[in-house]
């Protein structure tokens, strides 16, 4: 065989060898998948709860004690009776008060008693505008356990006009802490605040009073807190 054959016959086998399965390899696309979602959710929830207490101011017994107005008390609605009636020893004077124990009874018990038709023109203190000038006075001693305080009423009766007098102690001589002097007709109120100012000790003097004597009887009732 010719040279040149020989060397075309070589060239063609050497093209036949070539490897038919390789292929080229191949790069996967870049993930460009992106996550947008978002939380959304916002609590909007709010406590609007204005409860207030709107208790009554009023009396209600003895937890619901309130109305302190200074030394006079004006509210007519205050004005309470009934109760037990104590034995009253005494005279209705400044030397000789009439004596309402009250060391004795629960707080909050009422108690009361009748001024008669008695009294006479007592020399109360001047230290105050209530006490001036009185024509009638029938004085009473409270006495008391320690610390407590109590309200005083007087019955209103047709035609009468009472005042009502608290003294700080248990004499006549001692200032006029509280007054209830009100219109024509209409009932007296008294809160004696133990500690306040009012009142100290455990015997102060309260008078029924009248800046002209009538003579009436009158009712007194007094309730502890």
């Amino acid at each position: 065989m010719r040279p040149s054959l020989l060397l075309l016959v070589a060239l063609v086998a050497c093209a036949g060898s070539k490897d038919d399965g390789e292929t080229s390899p191949t790069v996967d696309a870049a993930d460009t998948d992106t996550d947008t979602d978002t939380d959304t959710d916002t609590d909007t929830d709010t406590d609007t709860d204005t409860d207030t207490d709107t208790s009554s101011s009023g009396l209600t017994g003895l937890t619901g004690h309130t109305g302190h107005t200074g030394t006079t008390d004006t509210g007519a609605a205050q004005c309470f009776d009934g109760g037990f009636a104590p034995n009253l020893p005494g005279s209705g004077t400044c030397a000789d008060p009439y004596v309402i124990e009250l060391r004795y009874v629960p707080p909050g018990t009422i108690a009361t008693v009748s001024t008669g038709t008695g009294g006479g023109d007592e020399n109360l203190t001047n230290y105050g505008y209530c006490s001036a000038g009185t024509a009638r006075d029938v004085v009473f001693q409270v006495r008391l356990p320690p610390n407590l305080g109590f309200e005083a009423s007087v019955a209103a009766v047709a035609g009468a006009d009472p005042r009502l007098i608290l003294l700080e102690d248990a004499s006549c001589g001692q200032p006029e802490n509280g007054c209830s002097d009100r219109a024509l007709g209409n009932c007296e109120y008294l809160d004696a605040v133990y500690g306040s100012g009012m009142f100290f000790g455990t015997s102060p003097l309260i008078s029924v009073s009248e800046l002209a004597a009538s003579g009436t009887d009158y009712t007194l009732s007094l309730r502890t807190y």
